[in-house]
């Protein structure tokens, strides 16, 4: 019976399970695949071994144990049964596992896995496939086996086809953002048939012959893998158990934001990519347990609401506001009532009433944005001073359908924003004719990565898609309409990038308002940079002193008239008329761009020059400016804008942009205000990246201001004043003050007095900018280190100084 070839037959049951064992084990490895996004990070390395391990102890080595179980010789009789080495046994284990990390890897190589590394991929995979059977089988101890060469040449092709096919619709699908969970489920059985083809078109050509063996120690039974199998095969199915409740979770949590005030993180690399979770969803984290519109009062929590406009500033004092979270968080925790919009807490035992409304919501919310904005940043593993600043337009979403009857009533913050939008909307009725009502807001934060960041937020598990594939996905999980979410990201991307300020140079701008509904003014702008005026260029670097006089003969003229003069000019010379007609083509390419020709040509034209924010060249360390003509004019409060590239904004948050854009350092101003508002002291000494300590900057300033008259009777003051105490709301502790008070010694015209028992006041221009608190003969040691420096800012100069706008305003004269 030695070698006598043995009888074959199959048990159809086995033949079932085995390839649902190699399906489940296909599921489960394209599953981690899809949440894998970089080469780097322990999460991503997790995912990589986790894949391999499931495709090639589950899919592959799994698969063929059980399917060998139902190969059944010489009629079943159970001495005659297939029995395996059990040191072959466990190299066939790893095998697969080994090839599949290197094939798994290359495919994780770039955020796009081309089609090099896919093939090369697939080759791999069909080779762990064939190499772990071949090595099981002859881990045989009782059989030898032949194989037909047809059936070992089609199963290789088979594997490797098969292979190729499902990981390159499964790629492809994943890099155009379209792989969703039942695509990925029908990538599955066909890499599934690379195992199980393969297995068993083998199988249908092995003949198996009897050999005298001696089965040791070490042999293993084919129930015995049976029980290996079935335990790798439960593993497998609880690992993707939890994927499956883990990603239904997190779409439920994605999906009830849509209805909730939420913090949401608009992130764009270098490329213009947006950064996204695993899922598709921008990284968020909920403001508050509970939000209706009318505890902001009257008005929406829109872009002119002054809710809106304080964290709109905090987002850009990031620094400042880190010291007093944890105030924040105590003060939260500790008050009854807003301790029920706190989101770490539950809702279900606050009730809605009327009382809520009077409750000083806005002061809560305010304390609520910075604590999310926080816990954003933990989330993201960031620091608070990276997390960017907020967007200046809140996103409604949640939105229903609804028609003009079933509409609650309407603000006019609202009214303001429909026709922003370019809606139909009726005055009269005070209501929107068809109109969407959001059921919850997104706020932004924005921020442009470099390539270090993307890398390292790659590397934590977040993927980064183009905004036309990734803004279907937003629409669906925000139930926003796509093309208004493809809008946002695309004004968020500008607003990231150096585009979303005015070019050097010298332009004309026009600066047209009309009455808002609700409040002061709402001033055109494009749609797509809503911090711009809608402006043509000069093409002039800067204007010459004979270019400024030369305007002033066209002050206060209307454009049609300007225009008229330049045509019926005669008596200028060649270089004034080309000057001129420089400017009558600045006109008409305004006119164009506003599509409003009557609009522009009634306007009023200002031949002041205004200062206004513009790039800075990359070395440059300081905000460069430009030089702004303007035009302007009042609408009536029914005009909407002719072109669908130009909106209108709040013109209080308009010049609220321009102030802050224009500001080269506002923190001790806002400083001042968070504690002036909430009456609690920073934790801790804010220290700025770009700037140095307190403590370090005395010996730097030592050095760099030796030289001034003034400086040796300022330094033994400073000295004098270090580490003094002092209490009430108006004593702040800053770490820059030493550089405010040099700063303001280096004015020309600056002088500083020390008054015994009353501190040293920083004079610049005949008004005290600065004091220090009363003097402390303690310190007199002029080796004292400076620590911490009490200093009361008197007037807030620098942060509440008017700006371009309210002078161009002003010249209304209204």
């Amino acid at each position: 019976m030695d070698s006598e070839k043995a009888t074959k037959t199959y048990q159809p049951g086995f033949i079932v399970l085995s390839c649902f064992v190699s399906l489940i084990g296909c599921i489960t490895t394209l599953e981690l695949l899809h949440r894998r996004t970089s080469t780097r990070g322990a999460y991503n390395w997790f995912l990589l071994f986790a894949s391999s391990f499931t495709m090639g102890a589950c899919g592959i080595w799994a698969m063929h144990f059980i399917g060998n179980r139902a190969v059944v010789l010489d009629h079943g009789s159970h001495s005659q049964q297939i029995l395996y080495s059990s040191a072959f046994t466990i190299m066939s284990f790893f095998l697969p596992i080994i090839v599949l990390l290197k094939a798994f890897y290359l495919l994780g190589t770039t955020s796009r896995a081309k089609l090099p590394f896919i093939v090369l991929a697939s080759i791999l995979t069909g080779t762990a496939v064939c190499c772990m059977h071949y090595l099981a089988d002859y881990g045989i101890l009782n059989y030898d086996y032949s194989y037909h060469v047809g059936n070992v040449v089609g199963s290789a092709v088979l594997a490797v086809t098969a292979c190729l096919t499902a990981l390159y619709i499964f790629f492809r699908l994943r890099e155009t953002w379209t792989d969703t969970w039942w695509k990925r489920l029908a990538c599955a059985p066909l890499l599934s048939s690379a195992v199980s083809g393969m297995h068993w078109t083998v199988a249908a050509g092995t003949d198996y012959t009897h050999k005298t063996a001696s089965s040791g120690s070490d042999a293993i039974n084919r129930t015995q893998t049976v029980i290996i199998c079935s335990a790798l095969s439960l593993a497998t199915c609880f690992l993707l158990l939890t994927v499956v409740v883990v990603r239904g979770r997190k779409n439920r949590l994605v999906r009830n934001r849509a209805q909730q005030l939420v913090l949401a993180c608009a992130y764009f690399d270098d490329s213009g990519r947006v950064m996204v979770t695993p899922e598709g969803a921008l990284p968020c984290q909920k403001i508050t347990n509970r939000f209706v519109e009318k505890t902001f009062g009257e008005d929406e929590l829109s872009r002119s609401h002054s809710t809106f406009l304080w964290i709109f500033r905090a987002s850009r004092n990031w620094p400042t506001v880190k010291a007093f979270i944890p105030a924040m968080i105590g003060r939260l925790d500790s008050d009854v009532v807003a301790r029920k919009y706190a989101p770490y807490r539950s809702s279900s035992s606050c009730r809605d009433d009327v009382s809520e409304t009077a409750t000083n919501f806005s002061a809560v919310f305010k304390q609520l944005f910075c604590v999310a904005a926080q816990q954003l940043a933990n989330s993201i593993h960031e620091p608070l001073e990276r997390m960017g600043t907020l967007f200046e337009e809140p996103l409604e979403t949640g939105m229903k359908h609804l028609t003009a009857q079933d509409n609650p009533p309407i603000s006019p913050a609202a009214c303001d924003a429909s026709r922003d939008s370019n809606k139909d909307f009726d005055l009269e009725h005070n209501s929107p004719t068809l109109h969407d009502f959001g059921r919850g807001k997104y706020l932004f934060l924005n921020r442009r990565l470099s390539k270090v960041d993307a890398i390292k937020l790659g590397a934590l598990g977040y993927r980064f898609g183009p905004i036309p594939q990734i803004s279907e996905l937003l629409a669906k999980k925000m139930e926003v309409p796509n093309t208004m979410i493809n809008s946002y990201l695309e004004r968020m991307k500008t607003c990231a990038s150096p585009e979303h300020l005015l070019p050097p140079g010298v332009h004309l701008a026009c600066f047209i308002l009309r009455p808002s509904v609700s409040k002061s003014f709402d001033v055109m702008v494009p749609e797509r940079a809503q911090n711009q005026l809608p402006y043509s260029s000069l093409h002039l670097d800067r204007l010459n002193g004979w270019q400024s006089a030369f305007l002033q003969r066209f002050d206060e003229w209307v454009v049609k008239d300007i225009l008229s003069a330049i045509i019926n000019e005669t008596g200028s010379t060649e270089v004034e008329k080309a000057f001129l007609w420089q400017l009558h083509a600045s006109f008409v390419e305004l006119i164009d761009l506003v599509g409003d020709t009557d609009c522009i040509m009634n306007s009023v034209f200002s031949a002041r020059p205004f200062q206004a924010t513009c790039r800075a060249s990359e070395d440059s360390l300081r905000p460069a400016t430009c030089t702004l003509l303007t035009i302007r004019l009042m609408n009536n409060i029914y005009s909407k804008s002719r072109r669908n590239e130009m909106v209108y904004t709040p013109l209080s948050f308009f010049s609220a942009q321009q102030q802050l854009d224009s500001m080269e350092a506002n923190s001790d101003g806002f400083t001042i205000k968070l504690t002036k508002e909430f009456g609690y002291q920073p934790s801790t000494v804010t220290r700025h990246s770009n700037r140095s300590s307190l403590g370090s900057s005395t010996k730097d300033s030592r050095e760099t201001h030796k030289d001034s008259p003034i400086l040796p009777n300022l330094m033994p003051a400073l000295k004098r004043g270090a580490n003094t105490a002092r209490t009430g709301e108006e004593s702040i502790i800053f770490s820059t003050m030493e550089e405010r008070c040099l700063r303001a010694v280096r004015v020309s015209g600056g002088s500083t007095t020390v008054s015994e028992g009353q501190g040293l006041d920083v004079v610049v221009a005949g008004q005290e900018i600065c004091r220090l608190s009363p003097l402390d003969s303690r310190f007199d040691d002029a080796d004292k280190r400076l620590e911490d420096v009490d200093l009361v800012m008197l007037p807030e100069m620098e942060y509440e100084k008017a700006g371009w706008v309210a002078d161009l305003f002003a010249l209304f004269k209204l």
